[in-house]
């Protein structure tokens, strides 16, 4: 196995770099999309390498922003950001991997919904994002003009663009009805996101799967959680390698 930074300069001239780890006989390349204020080095993330190369898989873990001089920030970044930047980062894995499997987190879910996955065998979501719910409304606090932080968490700030996208523009349930790739969603049973999943899961498209971790939280960080997110994953995949 070897790893590796791949920078890839996307269509506005910003760099979204990618970290890739590789086997010699690789039946597909698993790319993780993190979610809001998420990075590659995240438990989930970094412990899903070793687990998917061990079944012969590569990994692509994206960077949306953070990383580098010529990388994105997060008060500057939207959904639709993203979902250029996955599509651009999809474009430059096509020239090697046949098979690419696209999961996203949280956040990273919706930004996966709205890009353009032409080539792209199946998705994996692990607790998508939906529209801002009334009680994370409220908590958004205007820091200056144009930046917004949310008071349960200052530790980063929102530009406007970002938190119009969230109010205004699709989320999950409206994405998945024009999503036509194989398509499982997995919850944490102790999220309240939880409560969405089997009406996302009836709004999609087959072919589908639905998988509910009870008692897992919203990053599936209690024991064993990790393990289980990792194993529904790889039953989804491994149907379509």
């Amino acid at each position: 196995m070897s790893q590796k930074t791949l920078t890839i300069r996307v269509r506005d001239g910003k760099s979204i770099y990618c970290i890739i780890d590789t086997v010699q006989r690789s039946r597909g390349i698993v790319v993780f999309v993190h979610g809001l204020n998420g990075h590659p080095f995240e438990h989930q993330f970094y412990n899903a390498v070793p687990y998917f190369n061990r079944l012969g898989y590569n990994t692509c873990r994206i960077w949306l922003y953070g990383a580098g001089k010529a990388g994105r920030t997060l008060i500057d970044c939207t959904v639709d950001i993203h979902s250029k930047d996955i599509e651009d980062v999809l474009r430059a894995l096509k020239r090697k991997h046949k098979k690419i499997f696209l999961v996203g987190h949280s956040l990273g879910g919706p930004s996966v919904l709205r890009a353009k996955l032409q080539g792209v065998s199946a998705v994996v979501l692990w607790e998508p994002s939906h529209e801002i719910y009334s009680r994370l409304r409220k908590e958004l606090k205007l820091v200056k003009p144009g930046l917004y932080t949310l008071k349960e968490d200052n530790s980063y700030m929102l530009g406007k663009n970002m938190i119009n996208d969230w109010l205004h523009r699709p989320m999950t349930d409206t994405l998945v009805k024009d999503l036509h790739v194989p398509l499982k969603l997995i919850y944490a049973g102790g999220s309240p996101l939880s409560k969405k999943a089997k009406k996302t899961y009836n709004l999609a498209n087959r072919p589908k799967a639905l998988a509910i971790i009870h008692g897992a939280d919203h990053i599936f960080s209690k024991p064993g959680n990790a393990d289980r997110l990792f194993k529904e994953t790889y039953e989804w995949i491994k149907k379509f390698s």
